[in-house]
């Protein structure tokens, strides 16, 4: 009898676990995909390496960003992934960009990626309206 409760009971822990597990990656494995961007960027963040990731099509402004950002700043601007994406991926990169975004503002004493969006967008008012004069 007492064989059969420890079988039992070890059954019972595996189908446990596995309906644990089967949950979380239908939601994405949302715990551990933030967990898992939040370390990351600690770790980028503790060498210096400063970056941000995306998804999704890019398009000429966002190039321009990346370049500008890139070039003033160092830091890079990194696409992981293109339209479609899962949740864990959406999780990662959110919670890696809070802790990455939050540290360059820190350095450079200011919000520079609204500063480089506003540059950016500037410049690509005054592209449109030099290509609308020719």
């Amino acid at each position: 009898m007492r064989k059969f409760i420890r079988i039992a009971t070890r059954l019972v822990a595996v189908v446990a676990i596995s309906v644990l597990l089967i949950q979380w990656d239908s939601y994405g494995w949302w715990p551990v995909a933030s967990a898992l961007g939040k370390l990351s960027a600690r770790a980028d963040v503790a060498r210096e390496h400063y970056r941000v990731l995306t998804y999704g099509i890019a398009n000429p402004m966002v190039s321009s960003y990346s370049n500008l950002l890139h070039q003033r700043y160092g830091v890079e601007f990194q696409a992981v992934a293109g339209c479609i994406v899962s949740k864990a991926l959406v999780d990662y990169v959110t919670a890696y960009n809070e802790v990455s975004m939050a540290a360059v503002n820190n350095k450079f004493g200011r919000n520079i990626f609204k500063e480089i969006y506003n540059v950016t967008k500037e410049n690509g008012k005054q592209s449109d309206a030099s290509k609308a004069a020719n």
